[in-house]
């Protein structure tokens, strides 16, 4: 009982902290609090509400689906958790770009030369492209996850989480089979010689994505989540060694979950 009331509360918190400072109208709050309320307390998995919000500054109509979607809003436009020291213009790959909130805060806040967004699961594609449509001329889209190999991978999921699809956590209810790339393979067909910043949010499946990527050093800064998992020997400190030309910093996220920051140490 005591974990769903601390649920419930955080819920609630995080979405008035939306309507406070990103909410461009009275219409907007009252969508954000209804959807939380029927969302969680009618157990409704996904409804998809657009929201008119202030993201960097600008007007955005963007749709949403499920309450870990609010948490992504709040972790992106106001805890700002990839903001980065880049004066832009750029390269920048957003890696797993979910319902594309990442890809209109880089798009935004670093003017980049080419976007090159990855996300594989279905639900969170058709949303993507809604999402980023006023950006769409200069993303370059990829419908499939990088990995460590290419092929095919079950991607498993959680209809009530749309940003928890994962590789490795098969006790979601749902999978679907979806093409794999490694990144140097994209690098390579796409004739990529730089790039400014790589973004990762691919809920455990870093510390494989990682093993296998020769062309590292051709990235400036990397920024991302790692889900450490120490009874599968995924150590956040075993994952820095993979950056030995970067100056790499973990900042805890609660319980096993870091934000990784690594910037090449020549970058100027």
């Amino acid at each position: 009982m005591e974990s769903r009331e601390k649920e419930v509360k955080n819920i609630f918190k995080i979405s008035k902290i939306i309507i406070s400072e990103l909410s461009a109208n009275h219409i907007t709050s009252l969508k954000i609090m209804l959807h939380a309320l029927c969302s969680y307390f009618f157990r409704i998995s996904a409804i998809p509400v657009k929201l008119r919000l202030v993201l960097c500054g600008k007007l955005h109509d963007i749709k949403v689906r499920t309450l870990s979607d609010y948490f992504t809003i709040y972790e992106i436009f106001i805890a700002k958790q990839y903001e980065a020291l880049y004066t832009g213009k750029g390269i920048i790959f957003d890696i797993g770009s979910h319902i594309g909130l990442s890809t209109i805060f880089f798009e935004n806040s670093y003017n980049p030369s080419k976007m090159y967004c990855f996300e594989p699961l279905p639900e969170n594609i058709s949303l993507f492209r809604q999402n980023t449509g006023k950006y769409y001329d200069n993303i370059r889209f990829f419908p499939l996850a990088l990995y460590s190999y290419d092929g095919e991978v079950p991607l498993y999921y959680d209809r009530k989480r749309s940003n928890a699809g994962s590789v490795f956590r098969k006790d979601k209810k749902n999978a679907v089979v979806v093409r794999c790339k490694t990144i140097d393979s994209i690098i390579e067909n796409e004739q990529i010689s730089e790039i400014d910043i790589f973004k990762f949010d691919i809920e455990g499946a870093e510390f494989e994505l990682f093993k296998n990527f020769g062309s590292k050093d051709i990235v400036n800064i990397f920024i991302g989540e790692i889900h450490a998992d120490k009874k599968n020997g995924f150590e956040a400190d075993e994952f820095k060694k993979h950056f030995k030309n970067y100056s790499c910093r973990l900042k805890r996220m609660g319980g096993e979950k870091y934000l990784f920051f690594a910037e090449r140490t020549d970058h100027k």
